[in-house]
């Protein structure tokens, strides 16, 4: 622009300008001028962008690789929201930008109270279901040999629940010195109001045998009494059985459940009767009495359908011939290990598919010659 401003200069009027150096010079003055201004203009310019967007984007940056390396920050965000807050007044990107970081911090600190709080929460569940867990697991019998003076006969049980605590139970006790009762159950539902059912059935099953009710009367005065105030209307289907010792005699009765399997010296039977309907549902329904003797060496097999209904990857269920099979092929063993090899063979079948019922099952074995 300078050297163009001095040949125009000359050309429009070469009478001011006496020779070349005189020439020369007026371009070197307009040179400097312009490279003074320009030089100006660009230091001013460069100041104007580093006050307003370079140092704050900078300050920001710094703010926030502060932020989100400090767990005292994210924990505690009153400093770097003050912080930001020189830069929200901002009218362009810079306050734009220091705004969205603003709310994005102050919803980030409310996310992580709400987090803290349901975790806090969620915490605290676990704790009341481990405790619950425990309880439900202290009700059910769990120490083996169960009677150690009875050479009689000898029984074994497990129980698994699909989720803490669940609906299935078993139990068995002596109703006198001549007489064992066996029972198994499963409640229509799962998990905490399962678990506060089941602890109810397996009470009024026992106390109405101890008082010497026999075992469809059992069933009958426990159904009418889980029918009131039954409001969430829960069910259960269970199954019972009095052993008189000294004669090997069996009564035994049905309340909807899973017909138990009868292994003898030969073979192994499903033990099938009458199903009466299931406990808690319709007062006074009559249950049917059946009767066997049981011969030394005999086993029974109760178990709830959670055995049964376990699935594999193939949507395929365990089902009552691989059951069976099972409790044939390791029916001679001892009856801890037969119910632990069912119960093998169900994980094994079930692989990496979670388990998506509770598993329960009892054996007892007669002995007496």
């Amino acid at each position: 622009m300078a050297t163009l401003t001095g040949i125009v200069a000359f050309y429009t009027d070469p009478t001011s300008i006496s020779n070349t150096s005189e020439f020369w010079g007026i371009i070197y003055i307009n040179i400097s001028v312009v490279l003074i201004i320009f030089y100006i203009m660009s230091v001013l310019f460069l100041w104007y962008i580093e006050k307003n967007i370079t140092t704050p984007i900078e300050s920001i940056s710094e703010i926030t690789d502060d932020y989100t390396n400090d767990d005292d920050n994210i924990e505690n965000s009153e400093k770097i929201i003050s912080e930001i807050k020189k830069f929200t007044e901002d009218k362009g990107e810079i306050g734009i930008l220091a705004n969205s970081l603003e709310k994005m911090i102050i919803n980030l600190e409310n996310y992580m109270e709400k987090l803290r709080k349901v975790t806090s929460e969620k915490e605290r569940i676990n704790t009341e279901l481990d405790i619950a867990k425990k309880i439900q697991e202290s009700i059910l019998p769990n120490k083996f040999p169960a009677f150690p003076n009875k050479v009689e006969f000898d029984v074994y049980a497990m129980s698994k629940s699909a989720e803490k605590v669940g609906g299935d139970f078993y139990d068995f006790f002596l109703i006198d010195e001549n007489h064992l009762a066996i029972v198994i159950a499963d409640v229509s539902d799962k998990g905490i109001p399962a678990a506060l059912f089941m602890m109810i059935a397996k009470t009024l099953i026992k106390s109405n045998l101890l008082n010497e009710n026999t075992p469809d009367e059992a069933f009958f005065n426990a159904n009418n009494q889980l029918c009131e105030d039954n409001d969430q209307n829960m069910f259960v289907t269970a199954w019972m059985g009095v052993l008189e010792i000294d004669t090997g005699k069996f009564t035994f009765v049905n309340a909807g459940h899973n017909p138990p399997i009868l292994k003898d010296n030969e073979k192994s039977v499903w033990l099938k009767s009458s199903p009466g309907f299931v406990l808690g549902s319709i007062k006074d329904i009559k249950y049917l009495q059946n009767r066997i003797t049981l011969k030394p060496g005999d086993r029974l097999l109760l178990y709830t359908d959670g055995v049964t209904e376990a699935i594999n990857n193939k949507e395929e269920f365990f089902g009552e011939k691989r059951l069976i099979e099972t409790f044939d092929k390791k029916g001679d063993s001892q009856i801890k290990e037969v119910l632990d090899s069912i119960k093998d063979d169900i994980d094994l079948f079930a692989g990496d598919i979670d388990q998506f019922d509770d598993i329960t099952m009892l054996i007892l074995e007669y002995k007496k010659e």
